[in-house]
């Protein structure tokens, strides 16, 4: 063997080691923009809040209600204090974040500009005593300007999210030439020792089975990634989801109890009303009767009395839906249940029809029909997720207007539900690739590809079965099949 092909050997299996070592460096800088992006998203989306807090504190106070001015200020103090930090890093959620990324200083423009128009006029509104034409000026125009603060930062939280997109898809692309140039290195080095002997050529042939068994495990750990990211991100949301919830049910619970006892009130006034109009008639002056009849014609005392009735009713109405929105908010998040646990499926669909309202409302009218389903043994928030991903898929397939339709019934020890559209559709060749990763008929840009992969991978989990029936503009009908009781293995695991 000359020395210039162990030189040849050497380097084929020198680049790929090379080739690995910088992967891995691109890869820790990867994991920690991530993380710092998932920081930020967070942050931004605190910022909005922050934005929507200071305009419902802005109305509190232009209302007359003094304590809320150091409310006000707090929530001004801590929207300066995260913008300090998107400019010039710091201590954030127990990790120290560098400034933002140039590519995003545009947003933070943005938010800087139209908060250093608002923040001085805030400030007035806390300093100025309440009903001055001046407050009331000042009030209006915040009334029009802050919402301006609330689109630029759901614009910063979107760049982010945009931005951790092209870090995966570069990720991605990364590890693709990484395994090509392995495989290269592989075969080049394979390639100059079968030329100078027959041992190596046994050694090609066990190196072709271990290349082809590496591109197994390749193709699988991308996989598993892939769903992976999915998934942690799915949890996040879903973290963020159940925590909001909670956060608004304070809120609505006092206003729903503020609520009740305004209408005993006025229920109490309409009472003593009713009294002094008893004794209207006994008054002896004509002129303050006049005056008494003239005030209630101008205020029109009957109108008065059935609007507020009204006004309070539908503000009843609308905190218990706002209630409503919230339980099934959580009742789809379910962060708590991490374990196997008996479930209604029913309700877990019901929540996730509310949670997906506005994709669906538009584009199709919802069906029901449920049979007689007993709990069943599962992860309830992991199926929430396949009845979502079937649902938005049902909505997308359907290009005017349609119907969908939900049927859940029993088969001996076993449950199913089945979702169908009237959607456009799908040929043998889509329906035999539409459980593969990365695989999606949608535009670039509108599917990651993951979704039906990830049910699929769910449903297996559960010991179950997903399969799907569809014509080309005759709709689509998805199939899943649950055993009641998992296997006592699978329930301890």
């Amino acid at each position: 063997m000359t020395l210039t092909t162990k030189n040849k050997i050497r380097l084929a299996f020198i680049t790929p080691t090379i080739v690995t070592l910088l992967a891995l460096g691109f890869f820790d800088w990867f994991m920690l923009e991530t993380k710092h992006d998932s920081t930020f998203i967070n942050t931004a989306g605190l910022q909005r809040k922050l934005t929507q807090d200071m305009q419902i504190f802005v109305g509190m106070v232009h209302k007359g209600q003094e304590e809320d001015k150091k409310e006000l200020s707090d929530t001004m103090n801590a929207f300066n204090a995260n913008l300090e930090i998107f400019e010039n890093g710091g201590q954030l959620m127990h990790q120290h974040l560098p400034p933002l990324p140039i590519e995003l200083k545009p947003q933070l423009a943005a938010i800087k500009s139209i908060w250093l128009d608002i923040k001085p006029r805030i400030n007035l509104i806390i300093e100025k005593p309440i009903g001055t034409q001046e407050e009331h000026s000042t009030h209006q125009r915040l009334i029009r300007d802050i919402p301006k603060l609330n689109e630029a930062s759901y614009a910063l939280v979107m760049a982010y999210d945009e931005r951790s997109n092209k870090l995966r898809t570069q990720m991605f692309y990364t590890l693709a030439i990484v395994a090509l140039l392995t495989i290269s290195s592989a075969i080049a080095g394979v390639w100059v020792v079968r030329r100078y002997t027959n041992e190596q050529q046994i050694a090609e042939a066990k190196l072709r089975k271990e290349k082809e068994e590496q591109e197994q495990l390749v193709q699988q750990l991308q996989d598993a990634q892939a769903q992976l990211l999915q998934s942690e991100k799915l949890a996040s949301i879903g973290q963020l989801a159940a925590g909001i919830a909670h956060e608004i049910n304070n809120p609505v619970g006092y206003i729903n109890s503020n609520i009740g006892s305004l209408k005993r009130s006025l229920n109490d006034l309409f009472k003593l009303l009713d009294h002094y109009e008893q004794a209207e008639d006994k008054l002896d002056d004509e002129q303050t009767q006049q005056l008494i009849q003239a005030v209630k014609q101008e205020i029109d005392l009957e109108f008065l009395r059935e609007d507020l009735k009204n006004l309070i009713n539908e503000s009843q109405e609308g905190i218990n839906r706002v209630k409503h929105i919230v339980q099934d908010l959580k009742d789809f998040a379910h962060m708590e249940e991490v374990e196997w646990q008996w479930a209604d499926l029913h309700k877990g669909l019901n929540s996730t029809l509310n949670i997906v309202n506005n994709e669906i409302k538009y584009k199709a009218k919802v069906i029901k029909e449920y049979g007689e389903l007993p709990e069943v043994e599962c992860i309830i928030s992991q199926l929430n997720q396949v009845f979502m991903n079937l649902l938005v898929n049902a909505a997308h397939a359907i290009e005017k207007r349609g119907v969908i339709t939900i049927c859940t019934g029993t088969e001996g020890d076993h449950v199913w539900v089945s979702v169908r559209d009237t959607g456009k559709g799908m040929d043998s060749a889509t329906q035999k690739n539409i459980f593969d990763p990365f695989f999606t008929t949608k535009g670039i840009g509108k599917g990651t590809g993951l979704g039906l992969s990830l049910s699929y991978a769910i449903i297996q989990e559960h010991n179950g079965s997903i399969s799907v029936i569809s014509e080309p503009g005759k709709g689509t009908t998805f199939y899943i099949k649950l055993p009641i009781a998992q296997a006592e293995q699978k329930a301890k695991s």
